[in-house]
């Protein structure tokens, strides 16, 4: 082993060889320079901790001078004396911020492997999580979750809202761990918010979704109009006109979406991953791929009359034979209809139902129809009865039917008693 006293004019002189050397220092213990055949030259201190031998990269001598690496090497020494592992120091400034984890490692995994990537990346770099984007995932701690979702609560999140948010929050931290980032997480000592899952749910009255209806109408005749007027203008100064609509079952995509969710109770993004694949128009039955559904199963949801011509039109409608039912303008998937949902809602009259409420209409008008509960479930999609078991409410005569059976059979008024005694006679 070489030992000289590593300095300026020694470092100066190494040279690369055929294979690698090392030039150890006689006065540092365990500091010495590397020299690799490609030319690469490095400082390193080696150290114990538990008895093991460690060896740490202080860095290439192109960017540190002896004298900074000689420092170097002396606070780790100190360091391992007082047992603090320099690497494990090392490791947790390494630690990236949960933006840059998020903008450089999770969100092109995410992408690339979650069905619902686009929405979970932008929730995740939204203001929502704006308490941790600047702290690093190891300091993501119990405390700073709780005070975190204790100030949205207060804002009047609900539950549900706020445990969605932690769940994504929880699913990046496991992956830290999974990548090695980090070493653990706080969720062990962080409980989700208990949701009543029997709170009452949201359906649309007869009046309302004949308003609704009516306001689809309303908005297709609008959109038909326009088209005629705007062609018109296009025509007068000769430019080539726009396909027209007088002639086409639908304006667009919003009505037969909108019928299609209220008879087939389809999850937003259950109907906006369709494929005409899964659509079998002879035995008229819609396949809910178990790949792009919430629940991971696949299921199988009849077609009733409205359902079947509206999908009959729309397929005879769309154009170059597309891989999805419902396409967005750039011939790919849908990801959301906010602003043409609430310019129908505002059109019908209706307040405070979202477009997942069409799926409960859906499930309210099965039970109130007399459908079963399992049967309800099945078509929806649940995993378990617990979800379903909302609905019960609606069919009272179910439980009217239960209680039903407890009742004992009303005792009859005696009549009075003839009795005849010897001797007596009764008047």
């Amino acid at each position: 082993m070489n030992r000289v006293k590593i300095t300026a004019r020694v470092v100066q002189g190494l040279k690369p060889k055929d294979k690698r050397y090392e030039i150890h220092d006689c006065e540092l213990k365990g500091f010495f320079v590397r020299v690799q055949p490609s030319g690469r030259m490095s400082y390193f201190q080696t150290y114990f901790i538990g008895g093991k031998r460690q060896k740490y990269l202080l860095g290439d001598l192109k960017a540190l001078t002896v004298a900074h690496a000689r420092e170097q090497a002396i606070q780790i020494l100190a360091d391992a004396s007082r047992n603090k592992n320099p690497r494990e120091e090392l490791k947790k400034q390494r630690v990236p911020s949960l933006s840059d984890f998020v903008q450089k490692q999770y969100g092109p995994w995410v992408l690339e492997n979650r069905k619902a990537g686009k929405p979970t990346l932008k929730h995740l770099t939204s203001s929502v999580y704006s308490d941790f984007h600047s702290k690093k995932l190891n300091e993501v701690s119990a405390w700073l979750i709780e005070k975190w979702r204790t100030r949205r609560r207060k804002d009047g999140i609900e539950f549900s809202t706020i445990n969605r948010d932690v769940s994504r929050l929880r699913a990046l931290l496991y992956k830290a761990i999974e990548w090695g980032v980090i070493n653990e997480h706080p969720f062990s000592k962080v409980k989700q918010y208990r949701e009543d899952n029997n709170k009452k749910v949201r359906y649309l009255t007869m009046e309302e979704e004949q308003s609704l209806r009516k306001a689809l109408d309303e908005r297709e005749g609008e959109m038909r109009i326009r088209r005629v007027n705007y062609n018109k203008w296009r025509a007068d100064r000769s430019h080539p006109t726009l396909e027209d609509l007088s002639g086409l079952p639908f304006a667009d995509y919003l009505k037969p979406m909108v019928l299609l969710s209220i008879n087939t109770g389809l999850r937003r993004g259950e109907l906006f991953d369709l494929h005409w694949s899964d659509i079998d128009l002879n035995q008229k039955i819609l396949t809910v791929d178990g790949e792009r559904a919430k629940s991971g199963r696949t299921r199988y949801v009849p077609l009733n009359q409205e359902a079947f011509n509206i999908l009959t039109q729309w397929k005879e409608q769309s154009k170059g034979n597309p891989k999805m039912v419902f396409e967005s303008r750039d011939g790919g998937r849908f990801q959301d209809v906010k602003k043409a949902w609430a310019r129908l809602l505002k059109i019908a009259g209706i307040q405070k139902f979202r477009w997942h409420d069409m799926r409960h209409h859906f499930a309210s008008r099965l039970v109130v129809a007399g459908v079963d509960l399992n049967t309800v479930r099945e078509l929806l999609g649940h995993s378990d009865m617990k979800m379903t078991l909302r609905y019960a409410h609606l069919s009272p005569e179910v439980k009217a039917s239960a209680v039903a059976k407890l009742n004992r059979p009303t005792p009859k008024c005696p009549q009075e008693a003839k009795i005849s005694h010897p001797g007596v006679v009764l008047i």
